[in-house]
């Protein structure tokens, strides 16, 4: 009995040390997690909410809220020449601490990581994606102020000659220029010019680039998308947010594709729906409202294109039923009224049939007969915390993941019965 509560207390007070060891934090953007400090007090680690480990032990872990990311150093050496490295928020290694010579986040409109590997330069994203390989004399993002957005791309450079990447990591312009340039102040003539001779006669490459919205319009458009009654004006809303942040950098483009596959859906055009939902979940497999969303869809389309089917043989069963005894006329024997009264009386016992099959139907206990959505109480969605500055302070609006936004029990399809 001694030695068991000489262990509770032992216990206890491990516990007490590893709880004091950590500190909360909260970030400018809201998002929470713990600093953790090693037993020796020269290290600290990234914990979240649910006692995970998001960062491992490192000289330094701390938090970006500007550029959502945890920023981490092997050593003081490291951090006074930027060889840093990066983590998500979720845990995810952008890049390895001194995996490159220099690893530095530009903050532009849109962040990447600028690094240098044996003293060429390139590019990563903040997904840990390489935009731009390590092998060039320079990478340079460039920048070019428009309306409402940006036309961006990274120029490079390799022994004299010019080229260029799109933010998704596609050569564009081959490395072949001596001089290269994108002309914006044209409206007619907008688009890339090189020249490949010593002078300055530069010549259309006729390549343009889309403008790509700030990350403030984006959110704007999303916020008002989200909050507009119409349903042609939430699809134009929506397409105007995937098309000009064809990049998804500010991150709302899953919810976009998936609050757009609601609409299709409430409108009635299941294929449509299906392949928003399709492109919202390929966007971010974590996005489990979209997941739901795209089963049920598949399961309606399935549903719509069996009882066509049953429609179908249906019509076609009639063509083939015997025909009533006809006279030369082609019409059947007897006066109209009394055919009718025939088909009403054939029809009795089928009436009897059919009230008997009507008795069968119950009212749906999912809504109670209300036909209202359970999960959502005929809401259509709710406000969530989703990281995203838009909406209710850092919320958006997300539809209800059982009705998919139409408020209606998905289980009777809002009939009370089933």
């Amino acid at each position: 009995m001694k030695k068991n509560a000489f262990l509770l207390i032992s216990v206890l007070m491990l516990s007490n040390v590893i709880s004091a060891q950590r500190t909360l934090k909260t970030e400018n953007d809201g998002f929470q997690w713990y600093s953790e400090i090693s037993s020796d007090g020269k290290k600290n680690r990234a914990v979240g909410l649910d006692g995970k480990e998001l960062v491992p032990y490192y000289r330094l872990v701390t938090y970006s809220a500007d550029d959502g990311v945890f920023l981490v150093v092997r050593t003081d050496e490291d951090a006074n020449n930027g060889r840093f490295g990066y983590y998500s928020r979720k845990g995810k290694v952008i890049s390895m601490p001194g995996q490159y010579d220099l690893s530095v986040i530009v903050n532009t409109n849109r962040k990447f990581v600028k690094i240098k590997k044996n003293g060429l330069e390139g590019a990563l994203n903040l997904e840990g994606n390489v935009i731009v390989p390590p092998v060039y004399d320079e990478c340079t993002l460039y920048s070019l102020n428009q309306k409402n957005g940006y036309i961006q791309y990274f120029n490079v450079k390799k022994n004299g000659k010019e080229g260029a990447y799109d933010l998704k990591g596609k050569m564009i312009i081959p490395v072949r220029y001596n001089q290269l340039r994108y002309k914006d102040w044209d409206l007619d003539k907008n688009g890339f010019e090189g020249t490949t001779g010593t002078d300055a006669n530069y010549k259309s490459l006729n390549l343009t680039l889309p403008i790509v919205y700030t990350t403030e319009k984006i959110r704007e458009l999303f916020n008002d998308a989200s909050k507009e009654k119409d349903a042609t004006r939430k699809i134009r809303l929506y397409s105007e947010i995937i098309t000009y942040d064809s990049y998804n950098m500010a991150g709302v483009n899953s919810f976009a594709y998936n609050n757009l596959g609601v609409v299709y859906e409430n409108s009635g055009d299941l294929n449509k729906a299906k392949i928003c939902y399709e492109n919202a979940y390929k966007i971010d497999n974590t996005n489990k409202t979209a997941y739901e969303n795209l089963q049920n869809v598949k399961k309606n389309i399935h549903n719509d294109t069996f009882e066509r089917t049953l429609t179908f043989f249906g019509y076609l069963s009639t063509l083939l039923l015997p025909v009533n005894q006809t006279n030369m006329s082609g019409f059947p024997e007897g006066n109209v009224s009394g055919s009718q009264a025939s088909r009403e009386g054939a029809s009795s016992g089928a009436n009897s049939t059919s009230s008997g099959s009507s008795s069968a139907y119950t009212k749906c206990t999912s809504c109670n007969g209300s036909g209202v959505c359970s999960g959502c109480h005929g809401k259509k969605g709710s406000w969530q915390r989703t990281g995203y500055y838009v909406g209710d302070g850092s919320k958006s609006w997300i539809d209800c993941g059982s009705c998919r936004g139409s408020g209606k029990c998905p289980i009777c399809y809002g009939r009370g019965k089933l």
